[in-house]
């Protein structure tokens, strides 16, 4: 499945009809092999854009793997070990919170 601006806008209206008081808990994406940093972001930044236009509550806990820089999550990185972090996705998510 694809995910574009348009399909997560869709999703989000569609919750909204149905459920206009959701929370959502938002959580690390993992994306296909050689997906890039900026295509990665630009999810990232369709999901955040979604909430705020639906008025979404959201909330994660995926924080860190978030913003792991090495296979968007999907790579073990332990806590403190700062060479592959996503600087650009922590800038993204404190632009929406």
């Amino acid at each position: 499945a694809q995910s574009t601006a348009k399909t997560i806008n869709l999703w989000g209206r569609r919750i909204h009809d149905t459920f206009p008081e959701a929370l959502i808990r938002f959580e690390c994406a993992y994306f296909n092999a050689g997906t890039s940093s900026a295509s990665a972001l630009r999810y990232y930044d369709d999901m955040l854009t979604m909430f705020d236009q639906y008025d979404y509550d959201w909330y994660s806990n995926d924080y860190e793997m978030m913003t792991r820089g090495t296979a968007f999550g999907a790579a073990t990185v332990q806590y403190g070990d700062y060479a592959n972090f996503d600087l650009p996705l922590l800038q993204l998510l404190q632009k929406h919170q």
